[in-house]
């Protein structure tokens, strides 16, 4: 089932309860209007009615004045009338207005006729008396133009409506999207602790239980870091005892036969003891050191690390483009940790008869490129993680890819591997950018 967002379904159902609560007023208008416009046009129909009355029994007892009544029935063309006499017989007539609406009319006041809305009167003194029909159209006309102008902007204002309830939800939800954000930074290197403070009383109590949560795991992480550097250190001191008798018995049983596995135990003990000291280093790394406060120029550090390879006698080709000044905010040692890894891993694992190329580029990327076999797709997307290793027969211990990226997360840099390498047939590439 596809979730909803909160956001757009409280967008959606504020918008809608607005705008059917804005029509229910208006539609509530709309009839208070209507009342008054109705209550309008019946006090204007008696009013010509008392008016037209008198003139016409004035007009029926004095014949030579006919056209001045016919003058004012003119004036009053939204009108149509009849005036009957003590008996109740037409005496006069516009001309215009159905008969057939007369019986429904008796007694005096408003009627509402199938021809539209009539009024009724009898002058007491002289027994004679009006009918008046409205034109139906002329109120209906005016219901309608009133109902538009009331209806139309509110209508043409609900848009406005919509937008200002998304901006104030977006403004209302903010403190939501700042929670996602500082949570999106946490990470096993980032466990700092939220201020539930800074937060509004809604989210106080979720706030509170991350934090709660986040400081149990770095509880729990820095035990385990513990663990594992007071483990590492720990056998420091042993394996190095245990090497050295090894090499003491070594000389001794130089031409034993059991000189050649004393070799072997040598070997091990070496390799157990630069897993070892690969441990700390990764554990110095976990403890989050590798960041820095401040940018530093990193051209000094691969500078200093070059002239160690190369002073050991290791093929290695430093090669800087022009204008190239990679920086980052990373911390010296880590970043030199980075370099000897790196280095180290092209010259174990490449073809030795090749040197290993490091390359500072324009745009601040430093690429460790080496000749050998072409590394298959599904291993490079395994590489970088603890105790994994490629499809190689040379010596290592599969930390050293996991401290590189290690560090890399750390500083807020990209780390990836090619291979073939760019403009190669074949090789490894490792590019890294702080």
């Amino acid at each position: 089932m596809k979730r909803r967002s909160l956001f757009w379904q409280l967008a959606i159902g504020l918008s809608a309860m607005t705008g059917l609560l804005w029509l229910g007023a208006a539609a509530i208008s709309a009839a208070v209007m209507s009342h008054a416009i109705n209550e309008a046009y019946d006090y204007a129909l008696e009013q010509v009615a008392d008016r037209l009355l008198p003139l016409a029994v004035h007009d029926l007892r004095e014949p030579h004045e006919r056209r001045q009544i016919e003058a004012d029935r003119e004036d009053g063309g939204e009108f149509r009338y009849v005036i009957r006499d003590p008996g109740g017989n037409i005496v006069l007539n516009d001309g215009d207005l159905p008969e057939t609406i007369l019986p429904q009319i008796t007694d005096d006041g408003q009627f509402d006729t199938e021809a539209g809305r009539a009024y009724a009167r009898t002058d007491p003194r002289s027994g004679f008396s009006i009918v008046v029909l409205e034109a139906e159209s002329e109120r209906s006309e005016a219901l309608f133009d009133g109902g538009w102008a009331l209806l139309g902007p509110l209508a043409a204002l609900l848009p406005l409506v919509a937008l200002g309830v998304w901006l104030a939800l977006r403004l209302a939800l903010a403190p939501l999207q700042r929670l996602r954000a500082d949570l999106a930074e946490r990470g096993r290197h980032n466990l700092a602790p939220l201020d539930p403070a800074s937060y509004p009383p809604e989210l106080t109590p979720i706030v509170g239980e991350m934090a709660s949560l986040l400081d149990r795991l770095q509880g729990a992480m820095d035990a385990e870091r513990a663990f594992a550097a007071t483990s590492a250190h720990e056998l420091r001191t042993p394996i190095a005892g245990a090497l050295a008798q090894t090499q003491l018995l070594a000389a001794e049983l130089r031409q034993h036969p059991a000189a050649q596995r004393t070799a072997e135990i040598e070997r091990a003990l070496r390799r157990l003891s630069a897993l070892a000291e690969r441990l700390l280093q990764l554990t110095r790394l976990e403890a989050g050191f590798a960041r820095s406060d401040t940018e530093i120029d990193l051209l000094p550090v691969i500078d200093l690390v070059v002239r160690d390879f190369v002073g050991s006698g290791a093929p290695l080709t430093l090669e800087v483009e022009a204008g190239a000044a990679p920086k980052g905010r990373v911390d010296s040692d880590a970043f030199a940790l980075v370099l000897r890894n790196l280095i180290d891993n092209a010259m174990r694992h490449g073809d030795p008869a090749s040197e290993v190329v490091l390359r500072a580029c324009r745009d601040g990327t430093i690429r460790v490129i080496n000749a050998g076999p072409v590394v298959p797709p599904e291993t490079l997307s395994t590489l970088g993680h603890p105790f994994v290793r490629g499809q190689t027969s040379a010596s290592g211990t599969g930390i050293g890819l996991s401290m590189v990226r290690s560090v890399v997360e750390q500083t807020g840099g990209s780390l990836s591997f090619l291979s073939p390498a760019q403009g190669r047939s074949d090789g490894f590439e490792v590019a890294v950018r702080f």
